[in-house]
């Protein structure tokens, strides 16, 4: 069956730790990416964030491979290869996890109270090249939740170089029955005509386990 981060999985909090990270973060000689999938003749390529390229023959039976799908890797290294090589290094996957990937939504008259007030615990938000990813942890039972980010142009920064994105739960009043936890990455470039040249500042903003408002800054540097 087809790996997935879904909504209803639950996921050890020390896995998005590490796969949040740029640098390589062994636990017990595995790693853990995001990455993006590619084909690459006989076998299958993941390109990370920071451009590392890491490159094996095998994938775990009966996963369907998604060219250009994001997706969650845990490996461990055989071969650091030699420059002029496509990849830099040779792995041996050990699991892989599809990520979802989402555009952000631009709030209109519409859908401005549509998309949901009901809180999460953030775990992590970074922006990772072209993503926004968020980690997060939520109450619920059996009912689907939808996760979005918004960006509202009559609500913006004075600041040329900040943008305010808000974060958004709908959980149809699902049952608050157990804890899971989840990663969702929003492709920063929907945002169309809007200018993300680094270093910039992102004001995230969202709602927090507690009904409290929950505010953050991403730095994203050059």
């Amino acid at each position: 069956m087809k790996g997935k981060i879904l909504l209803m999985c639950v996921l050890m909090g020390s896995v998005f730790t590490a796969c949040l990270s740029d640098d390589l973060e062994p636990t017990e000689k595995q790693y853990t990416k995001l990455c993006i999938q590619t084909e690459q003749g006989d076998g299958y390529l993941f390109t990370s964030d920071a451009g590392q390229k890491f490159y094996t023959s095998q994938l775990p039976p009966g996963y369907e491979f998604e060219h250009g799908g994001r997706v969650l890797i845990s490996f461990t290294l055989l071969q650091e290869t030699a420059a002029g090589i496509l990849y830099d290094y040779l792995i041996e996957l050990k699991s892989i996890s599809d990520v979802p990937v989402k555009s952000i939504i631009k709030i209109n008259e519409e859908n401005k109270d549509t998309l949901g007030t009901a809180g999460v615990v953030f775990n992590d938000i970074r922006v990772s090249g072209r993503f926004l990813d968020v980690d997060f942890s939520f109450w619920g039972k059996d009912k689907t939740h939808l996760f979005n980010v918004s960006y509202d142009s009559q609500n913006q920064p004075e600041e040329e170089d900040q943008i305010r994105l808000v974060f958004h739960h709908k959980d149809y009043e699902d049952e608050k029955y157990a804890v899971y936890r989840g990663i969702t990455s929003f492709n920063l470039e929907t945002l169309g005509g809007q200018s993300l040249i680094p270093p910039y500042t992102i004001k995230f903003e969202g709602m927090d386990a507690y009904g409290h408002e929950f505010k953050y800054d991403v730095e994203v540097k050059e």
